[in-house]
């Protein structure tokens, strides 16, 4: 866990489907925004790109997504997040 994020899974997805997704909430008071985290994924490599749900979170889709993209995926949030 890191200070100041909130993860969880939900369903159903955006568009009323029994899909999953994640979402990550991002307290400010981490000193970063949600929309800096959202540009650090898209600017590095590979370039990650997620949507912005709210405020404060970001929405990653899982579906397209193999073993291995999702620890990609995982590893990026948490060094963009100082994790």
């Amino acid at each position: 866990a890191l200070p100041g994020v909130n993860a969880s899974r939900g369903f159903p997805n955006e568009a009323g489907q029994p899909l999953p997704y994640a979402r990550v909430q991002i307290d400010p008071a981490t000193g970063k925004t949600r929309d800096q985290v959202q540009a650090e994924l898209l600017a590095g490599d590979p370039a990650i790109s997620v949507a912005t749900v709210g405020d404060d979170a970001l929405f990653v889709n899982p579906m397209t997504l193999d073993g291995a993209e999702r620890e990609i995926v995982l590893a990026r949030l948490l060094a963009v997040l100082g994790g």
